[in-house]
């Protein structure tokens, strides 16, 4: 039985990381707003496995200061970043669970 459920085990996490890195790599992932980003059941499911840095540069601060967005290349360059981030991330854990 304990096989079976590492086999299990495993086979869930071969799925998250496929799903993760088609998600991150997906068109749907470049065109959603920061609102549906946070909200998308793929990035909820894989925030729990990221570092607070990680999170901290994704999420929007919850402090009562107001931030001025700057909306044109700095967008895309953040989105990129995110992007490289959370395919790093998704590298470590791949090798973390020895996939």
């Amino acid at each position: 039985m304990a096989i079976d459920k590492e086999r299990q085990r495993r086979k869930s996490r071969e799925e998250k990381i496929r799903r993760w890195r088609e998600f991150i790599a997906s068109q749907e992932f470049q065109d959603l707003n920061e609102d549906d980003f946070l909200r998308n059941a793929t990035y909820l499911e894989l925030r729990p496995h990221l570092s607070a840095e990680i999170r901290t540069f994704i999420e929007p601060s919850t402090e009562p200061i107001k931030t001025i967005k700057i909306y044109s290349a700095g967008i895309a360059i953040h989105w990129i970043a995110i992007q490289r981030s959370l395919l790093e991330r998704v590298d470590e854990l791949e090798g973390k669970w020895d996939l």
